[in-house]
């Protein structure tokens, strides 16, 4: 009697297998069995020192064998060999053959390994991980929504827009700095590139909204956040250039103080100059201090009540001093049809788009690249932006992002799909195991990913997706993976 293995657990086994309940079927055999067969796949090829040891523990032989580690991705191919060999040798003495059922795992390992440096090395490896199921490193970049308040309602925002009536209990909530800590200790470790500060709010009213820059910062992390700039005073600008904070996205949304008024219900025209003078004296501390820090994007949320002003939007950037432009699609949603963009609307942006390339190239500004995308793919419905790009070549966020709500939930993305809870046990675990791995490798495929249930009940796939607040991440990873001719290994 023989037995294959493909995990060490029912959930890989089972996937990989194609039949539930297989792998109880196989661990009730392994004792007795003649001879165990570990088929070694792409899918499994990270945890193959684990299948073994579980293997080789129901033969009776109770060793640990050490997990394969990535790094460097240099040496990956090579190191791999050797690892194969000396699990190979061990497991035959329990009568367990390791076959390598999969003709692409080992090139695939030689050609991350060909063109690995130690600058791309973490890419390789998050994209190493979409190819073999696995998380081999943190995301590169990840997002605490740190407050649930808001001091400007903008009309356009899904929480806190006039319409909209969130109750104390949601408006009460902030992240403690308690799980925000062990949290960014856990990325730093991981390989996460840096953090974002963001809120379902205005981040710089939480309390910790400083020391948490400054903890990212210590750890090695680059740190931006957002902000409306109606708390940027001088002792918060002066801690925000102090912390050494990389980037800012300031959302403004207009270019004139009767548009800015008109589209923020707990603003007046006072407050238009307000965050005006709060930006340059913002800008003039970053100049004293010579270190260009915060790099700084005025943020625009394009609907039918400012989309006449785009032009003007460059040339108050410029005036202001930001280094960036980032104008971007009105999401739409019940408390906002009314500003929502016809065809019309989007005609003219595209028409209006060559010329704005051409201005902020003159003003020195940079230009967001997903607001070309977002024109591009804009439809019948203009905020459909990215329809089905990533239903026909696969979502990789869970890969690349990370984001924590205020609560401490964990979101497979920037809607709000829960997947665990920072409280639920140590950050490294949570990344790379249970409903988040089973989101991850979901979205991969996400014509059958709406079978897959998150926390609250709700499917990961959902017409939000048709709009994908992510869309620039998933879209650096699909030209990641023509850059380093990857689609061939994926499947």
């Amino acid at each position: 009697m023989a037995v294959t293995l493909l995990g060490n657990g029912p959930e890989m086994h089972d996937r990989l297998a194609g039949v539930a309940g297989s792998f109880a079927k196989a661990a009730a055999q392994l004792a007795k069995a003649d001879e165990v067969y570990i088929s070694l796949r792409r899918a499994n090829a990270f945890h193959l020192a684990a299948i073994v040891q579980f293997a080789c523990a129901a033969r009776g032989r109770d060793d640990e064998f050490e997990a394969f580690d990535p790094h460097p991705a240099t040496t990956l191919a090579q190191r791999f060999g050797d690892h194969l060999i000396h699990l190979r040798n061990v497991a035959r003495a329990c009568h367990v053959r390791i076959d390598v059922d999969d003709k692409m795992l080992l090139p695939l390992f030689a050609h991350i390994a060909e063109r690995a440096t130690v600058e791309n090395e973490p890419d390789l490896l998050r994209l190493l991980g979409v190819l073999c199921d696995t998380a081999l490193v943190g995301p590169r970049w990840f997002v605490f929504e740190v407050i649930n308040r808001c001091n400007a309602r903008c009309r356009y925002c899904n929480i806190h827009a006039p319409s909209r009536r969130p109750g104390a209990d949601f408006l009460d909530r902030q992240l403690d700095f308690a799980l925000f800590a062990p949290t960014v200790d856990a990325l730093a470790r991981l390989g996460a590139e840096g953090v974002t500060i963001l809120a379902n709010g205005e981040p710089t009213l939480h309390p910790d909204f400083a020391r948490m820059i400054r903890y990212a910062r210590a750890r090695g992390l680059r740190v931006n956040f957002f902000t409306n700039g109606l708390c940027l005073d001088e002792d918060v600008a002066r801690v925000i250039v102090e912390t050494g904070a990389e980037e800012m996205f300031c959302t403004i949304s207009a270019a004139s103080a009767e548009t800015y008024a008109a589209l923020h219900a707990d603003v007046t025209l006072d407050d238009w100059d307000r965050v005006l003078n709060n930006l340059r004296r913002l800008f003039a501390l970053r100049r004293d201090a010579r270190t260009g820090r915060p790099t700084s994007w005025m943020v625009n949320v394009i609907c039918r009540a400012n989309a006449a002003e785009l032009l003007e939007m460059a040339e108050l950037a410029g005036a202001l001093g930001f280094n960036g432009l980032r104008p971007q699609l009105l999401r739409v949603d019940e408390h906002n049809r009314d500003l929502a963009l016809g065809t019309d609307d989007v005609a003219r942006l595209r028409e209006t788009l060559p010329r704005l390339q051409q201005r902020c190239a003159e003003l020195g500004l940079q230009l967001w690249d997903g607001f070309a995308f977002q024109l591009a793919h804009a439809g019948e419905r203009p905020d459909e932006w990215s329809g089905d790009t990533f239903v026909e070549r696969g979502c990789f966020i869970g890969w690349a992002l990370g984001l924590a709500k205020a609560n401490g939930d964990l979101s497979f993305c920037c809607t709000v799909k829960p997947v665990a809870n920072l409280a639920d046990g140590p950050f490294a675990e949570l990344w790379a195991g249970g409903l988040y791995q089973r989101a991850r490798l979901a979205a991969k495929d996400l014509r059958r990913a709406g079978d897959l249930r998150l926390r609250d009940g709700s499917p990961l796939y959902t017409d939000y997706c048709r709009h994908c607040d992510n869309h620039d991440v998933n879209r650096r990873m699909h030209d990641l993976m023509d850059q380093y001719d990857l689609w061939r290994f994926l499947g």
